[in-house]
C-alpha cells in the first residue's frame, strides 16, 4: 500500500520529473478530487497545485461520477465519507461506466480519515486500486 501521493501516482503510473531535493516533484496528469469538505478541499488542492498537475473538484461521489463522465482524468482520489453517493457507490459507478463504454480504468484511490482493519479490503472491493489514510503527505 502507497503510504505518499507520489507513491501512488508512481505506482500508477503517473509521470514524475526530478527536481531539487528541496522542490516539489512535478507531476503531469489531471486529478479528480472528490471531497465534501470545503477546508479538505482547500488543503488537498494547495498541497498538489506545486506538483504541476491540473485539479478538478467535485462536492459529492454524485458530482464526481458527473465530472469522471464529462472529463478525461489520470487519476481520481475520493474521500470515503460522502453525502449524496459516497465513494463505494461512486468507485462502483464509475467501474461500470469503464465497462459498458470500453473506456481505461482510470485509477482511485481513497481518502480516508479512517485507517481502521478492513478499509483497505473494502475500498478495493469496491474497485478502487487503494487507499490513503489522511493527513497524507505529496512525498
Amino acid at each position: 500500500m502507497a503510504t505518499s501521493f507520489a507513491e501512488a501516482a508512481r505506482s500508477k503510473g503517473l509521470e514524475l520529473c526530478c527536481v531539487a531535493e528541496d522542490e516539489p516533484e512535478i507531476m503531469q496528469g489531471s486529478i479528480l478530487l472528490v471531497e465534501d469538505n470545503p477546508v479538505n478541499q482547500d488543503i488537498t488542492v494547495e498541497m498538489l497545485s506545486p506538483t504541476g498537475v491540473s485539479i478538478a473538484v467535485a462536492g459529492n461521489g454524485l458530482v464526481g461520477v458527473d465530472m469522471y463522465i464529462e472529463g478525461r482524468f489520470d487519476v481520481i482520489l475520493m474521500d470515503c465519507q460522502m453525502p449524496e453517493m459516497d465513494s463505494f457507490a461512486a468507485a462502483a459507478s464509475i467501474r461500470e461506466l469503464e465497462r459498458r463504454e470500453n473506456r481505461d480504468a482510470v485509477p482511485i484511490v481513497a481518502l480516508t480519515a479512517n485507517a481502521l482493519d478492513g478499509d483497505k479490503e473494502r475500498c478495493l472491493a469496491a474497485g478502487m486500486d487503494g487507499y490513503l489514510s489522511k493527513p497524507f503527505s505529496t512525498k
